[in-house]
Formats: C-alpha cells, sequence, structure tokens
C-alpha cells in the first residue's frame, strides 16, 4: 500500500501503518503531545515497560473517544502522535503529576499492574497525560527529565 502525504487519519488506521509526513517546518513548540511518566523506583524489564506503556496509550485514547472529547485526539492523531517518556522518582511523585494535570484539566490516566509476571498484583507503573502542548503542562511536569532504562541481564 501506497500512503501519499496529507492521508487522512481514519486512512492510516484502516492500514495498520503509523506515519507522520509532516515536514520538520511544521513541528514545533506548539504540537499536541502526550507524556509517559515512568517510575524510576520500579526495575521494569524493557517488555513489562512496553506492555505497560501500550496500556496507558490505548487507555487515554479509550478516555477521549468515551467522553467524547475527540477534538484533541483527531489533531493529536493527525499530527505525528508525538510521544514523550519521563521518569518519576517514586509512586507519589507519579500521582502528585497525574493530580496536577487533571487540575488543569488535561486527561490523564493511570496503569496498574495485574501482578502476573514481575511486579505484584496493584503496582502503579506508569501514567500518561495529554495530548496537551508542552506550555499547558504544569511546571514540575515540564521539567521531568527524559526516562532512561538500563536493561537488565540475565545474570542480575
Amino acid at each position: 500500500m501506497e500512503l501519499k502525504k496529507g492521508a487522512a487519519v481514519v486512512d492510516l488506521l484502516k492500514s495498520g501503518i503509523v506515519a507522520d509526513f509532516r515536514s520538520p517546518d511544521q513541528i514545533g513548540e506548539d504540537e499536541l503531545k502526550v507524556w509517559l511518566l515512568v517510575r524510576r523506583d520500579l526495575e521494569l524489564s524493557a517488555g513489562k515497560l512496553a506492555g505497560q506503556s501500550g496500556h496507558a496509550f490505548f487507555a487515554l485514547g479509550m478516555q477521549a473517544v468515551t467522553s467524547g472529547s475527540l477534538g484533541a485526539l483527531e489533531r493529536y492523531l493527525n499530527t505525528g502522535q508525538a510521544k514523550i517518556v519521563v521518569g518519576v522518582k517514586s509512586v507519589d511523585q507519579l500521582n502528585a503529576c497525574v493530580a496536577l494535570a487533571e487540575e488543569r484539566g488535561i486527561p490523564a490516566v493511570r496503569v496498574v499492574d495485574a501482578g502476573r509476571t514481575e511486579l505484584n498484583p496493584g503496582t502503579l507503573t506508569v501514567a500518561a497525560i495529554g495530548p496537551c502542548r508542552r506550555s499547558e503542562l504544569p511546571g514540575k511536569i515540564r521539567r521531568l527529565k527524559i526516562y532512561q532504562n538500563v536493561e537488565r541481564t540475565a545474570d542480575e
């Protein structure tokens, strides 16, 4: 299937392909983004982090659909679906950041693990916030650092 620049997001989603056809000059500080907040105090394997991230992004999208807030979601889907992954030091900081976002009316979801593999049941792992512009985020969230995961080896 050949995709053309300017294809409607619905056509892209039906194709099963995620693509961003914007030129660099169309990307800026004002674009809509989703922030994923990851707890640094948990030892998450890359696979667990990927799964928890998927839950968060999907739940955020479903929240927009079920609440009827499709405008921002559609704009986000049409502008590259930027995602920023940042670290938080603890469950308390994660909850505080979600509360700050919600106070500003920014959509947010938390992911609680079922405990089938690496974590205890009920462990709060990640949260997703947005879509929104960086300038709309509370300062405490804007100042969070990019998450860097060091993959554990089989010997650990």
